[in-house]
């Protein structure tokens, strides 16, 4: 049985052309973004604008309350190190449920994923992190509870702007550590060993989590 594939709201649209706007620096931290402006910008009431702005905060984009507009957030240690711990917990029965439905071509979309991500400049660091989601989540897409693998999917996106925004895991001795982890993960599935996908996926998560704390003591 197919995935269902839920449409796309105003409020999910709306989050995400502000996320991109504050994950590219076109908004800088520290603006206030004040819910009858961008209502009167995307020419909707104030419903789907609250509700992106709850979205919005839920990332740690943004702090504030979304009734009476909120500010640009720069996230903290705190906010990196919770992400990573519930990716860890969402992220290992996923994968493990999704191995063994997984088809050759969805193998060979991630393999080239996987590629496509080592060959990004140093200095393309957004394109960077958006091949590292698009990477892990192909790796989940056959998981058969769809409710864990979108949590999966929204939670490696919120991890991703968080490295994004503090620029954690920057230089590249980090990065030839991330893709031989890849590596390991995508050959365990590749050998369709559940139990080994999801013990490496935790690894490549738990080193992450301790390179961030690193980085941003």
């Amino acid at each position: 049985m197919s995935d269902v594939i839920l449409p796309r709201t105003m409020s999910n649209m709306i989050a995400e052309a502000l996320r991109d706007q504050i994950l590219s620096g076109e908004i800088p931290t520290g603006t206030r973004l004040q819910q009858n402006d961008i209502a009167a910008r995307f020419r909707v009431s104030s419903t789907p604008v609250r509700e992106a702005f709850a979205e919005l905060r839920r990332q740690g984009l943004v702090s504030g309350h979304e009734h009476r507009g909120v500010r640009v957030a720069r996230p903290t240690l705190h906010d990196v190190i919770n992400t990573s711990d519930v990716l860890e917990l969402l992220e290992k029965p996923c994968i493990v449920a999704s191995v063994p439905h997984l088809t050759d071509e969805d193998l060979a979309k991630a393999r080239d994923l996987m590629s496509a991500h080592r060959s990004v400049p140093a200095n393309e660091w957004r394109r960077r992190l958006d091949l590292d989601t698009a990477f892990h989540t192909a790796l989940l897409v056959r998981c058969p509870n769809t409710k864990l693998k979108e949590l999966s999917a929204e939670c490696h996106r919120e991890s991703a702007a968080h490295k994004l925004m503090t620029s954690a895991l920057e230089g590249e001795d980090l990065m030839e550590t991330v893709y031989a982890q890849h590596e390991a993960i995508m050959e365990a599935c590749e050998a369709r060993n559940a139990r080994q996908a999801g013990a490496r996926t935790v690894d490549h998560i738990r080193w992450g989590r301790e390179a961030v704390r690193m980085g941003l003591k």
